[in-house]
């Protein structure tokens, strides 16, 4: 289930030059040079030291604090002892990391356009006891937004992209608009449309539009001991905030975010993982993503 795109820190959050960071049950070593943040396996081929305590970069090495023997980074390193490296790219404050040769689902390309579009703010960090597929299912699920938000769902349809992506587009109706028109029908505003984009059982992207439209990254990253940290990122369009958007708008949705994922997170933190789930009709999307992601697990399309 780690195949694919997984967001693993916030670039901020990288002390210095070796960082160690988490994939499910698989540590890595996040390394800055040359102005980027590239990814290795953490510890050193020899004796399993771990590089990041007491590893010290040197060009395109790392001298192991253990024995002092010289880890190549490079391909074709002429060093004893050489690094598996792994797809990474830290782009607006995120870093992401894919483990599978394949699998990149055209997230590559959507993030490099996205920054030419989007203002980001890199947001917060919560540790959640439930699995991260978990996390980003949650916005496929279409009758909870009612009983856990006050938000109506309307018209939820999923689609496989051609590049492996799954997409989701739907109307909800917001709390406030929904009191304020209850006894008049003639007088309901008009839905705000999203779209849902999961390129991966852990990451995916809302865009809300409407008359303030903004966009969520939401990276939910398996830990080792099958719980997650979630990441949520905000981005605004250059093309309706400018360049320098207001800090009040980023801070106010971010704010709501985390209420918002505080109600869910008291309930995926005590879902029961032994009952047998009994899915309807209005679970359509949920079992689309669910779909979605035995691609991960199976290593099928694994020519994406």
């Amino acid at each position: 289930m780690v195949r694919g795109w997984y967001q693993v820190a916030f670039e901020r959050d990288l002390s210095g030059t070796l960082n160690s960071v988490s994939l499910g049950v698989n540590r890595l070593l996040l390394v800055r040079i040359n102005g980027e943040v590239r990814a290795f396996d953490l510890y050193c081929p020899h004796r399993g030291a771990d590089l990041s305590v007491g590893g010290r970069l040197d060009a395109e090495t790392i001298v192991c604090p253990f024995h002092k023997f010289r880890i190549g980074l490079a391909l074709g390193s002429s060093c004893e002892f050489s690094l598996k490296e792994y797809a990474c790219f830290a782009v607006g404050g995120l870093v992401f990391v894919r483990l599978s040769p394949h699998f990149d689902f055209g997230f590559s390309r959507f993030m490099q356009e996205f920054m030419l579009q989007y203002t980001i703010f890199p947001g917060y960090t919560i540790d959640i006891k439930a699995p991260a597929t978990l996390i980003i299912e949650n916005g496929f699920d279409e009758t909870h937004f009612l009983p856990v938000h006050g938000i109506r769902g309307e018209r939820f349809q999923t689609r496989t992209h051609s590049d492996g992506k799954l997409e989701l587009t739907a109307e909800l109706i917001l709390p406030k608009l929904m009191a304020s028109n209850a006894d008049s029908e003639e007088a309901l505003p008009p839905a705000t449309p999203i779209l849902l984009t999961a390129f991966s059982p852990g990451l995916s992207v809302l865009k809300v539009d409407g008359n303030r439209p903004y966009t969520m990254l939401l990276g939910a990253t398996p830990t080792h001991d099958g719980k997650s940290q979630l990441r949520v990122t905000v981005a605004l369009p250059k093309s309706i905030y400018g360049d320098r958007p207001s800090m009040e708008i980023v801070e106010k949705l971010l704010h709501a975010s985390k209420e918002g994922i505080k109600s869910d997170q008291v309930i995926w933190e005590n879902l029961s993982s032994s009952s047998q789930p009994q899915f309807t009709q209005t679970d359509r999307a949920v079992l689309k993503f669910r779909e979605f992601c035995l691609t991960f697990e199976t290593g099928m399309n694994e020519d994406v």
